[in-house]
């Protein structure tokens, strides 16, 4: 009886130990204080002597890639370097961090990828300083991996901020409609919802240079029939011009939104929820009008339904960095779910 109740009393010993490890683990990772920083921007932590040498220059060659789907110069990520000893207070907080260091990463492949180091939905990139061949291969080697994990930080980042003011109404009629969730902000408008199409629209004013311009942002959402993957491959930019170019007219007569064939638009086929679908970038313009911008497009196969679901979206933000505008658009998009 007595060797039960002992074992019975370092059971609940260890149970009770074990919960508080847990519990102060939990409360540390709750404690952190929120990341923050640029929509689309990275802290490089590297000395300025290295930053304006041999290392910097590499590093923006290998990871400073142009936007795509911009009608300006500006690359993806903005970057911008702070040396080791001012690394501290508030840039610590920053949400996407790269560490250049001396010391071993614990990874062999001389970099480490961590996450919630100093803030809440933060990611570090720790690459180990080496010599300056090496540290280019190391770039090189990982920099799809790194890019993406800073843009999966800055959509999950967005997607948080955005579900605070979300608009019932358009999530309502999206949902009757088109059988279809999908969470847009409050700052959208449904101005124009006809058969199978539907139109929302954000106006915003910054101010620039002293004086104050106009933006505007657009989600479209409409069906198109699927008739197999080489059709929809083939026909999806004439498709889609025939449908953006009846429902969204200019101010000037016979003017309409269309694909600008001057810029050859970028076509991935991804997966998305386990269905095929296919992410286009490109530029938009309006015909017989001065108007254009980029364009961020999902056409994603409902096969049960025999239909393709299209997620479109356009920006006009003449004089102004795009990179946050897409940023902001895509992780709208990424939001939508079947709900059939």
């Amino acid at each position: 009886m007595l060797v039960l109740n002992r074992i019975q009393f370092y059971f609940i010993y260890f149970f009770i130990a074990i919960s508080f490890i847990a519990c102060n683990e939990d409360d540390e990772k709750r404690t952190l204080p929120q990341s923050a920083g640029d929509i689309g921007g990275v802290l490089v932590v590297v000395s300025d002597f290295d930053w304006n040498g041999d290392i910097g220059n590499i590093f923006r060659e290998v990871l400073a890639v142009p936007l795509y789907g911009s009608n300006q110069a500006e690359a993806e990520y903005k970057f911008k370097n702070v040396p080791k000893e001012k690394f501290k207070s508030l840039l610590l907080h920053y949400k996407n961090i790269i560490y250049i260091d001396g010391k071993d990463t614990g990874s062999i492949s001389n970099m480490a990828f961590k996450r919630d180091v100093w803030a809440a939905d933060q990611v570090v990139v720790q690459i180990k300083k080496l010599p300056i061949e090496e540290f280019e291969d190391v770039l090189l080697e990982n920099r799809d991996e790194i890019l993406l994990s800073f843009k999966q930080n800055e959509i999950r980042g967005l997607q948080k901020r955005q579900k605070q003011g979300l608009s019932e109404e358009i999530s309502e009629r999206v949902n009757e409609k088109f059988s279809t969730s999908i969470r847009i902000t409050d700052g959208f408008k449904i101005v124009k919802d006809t058969l199978g199409f539907m139109w929302c629209k954000a106006e915003r004013q910054r101010t620039k240079g002293g004086h104050v311009h106009q933006i505007s942002l657009g989600i479209m959402l409409y069906e198109l029939p699927f008739e197999g993957k080489a059709n929809l491959e083939s026909d999806m930019f004439s498709l889609r011009d025939g449908i953006i170019g009846k429902h969204i007219i200019g101010s000037t007569p016979n003017s309409y939104m269309k694909t600008y064939k001057g810029y050859v638009p970028d076509v991935r086929e991804i997966k998305y929820l386990g269905n095929i679908a296919y992410e286009v970038r490109g530029l938009w313009k309006m015909e017989n009008d001065f108007m254009g911008g980029p364009f961020l497009t999902y056409f994603i196969v409902d096969q049960e339904n025999a239909r393709v679901i299209v997620l479109d979206s356009y920006i006009y933000a003449p004089g102004f960095d795009k990179r946050g505008f897409l940023l902001e658009m895509e992780a709208i998009l990424k939001t939508m779910k079947l709900t059939n």
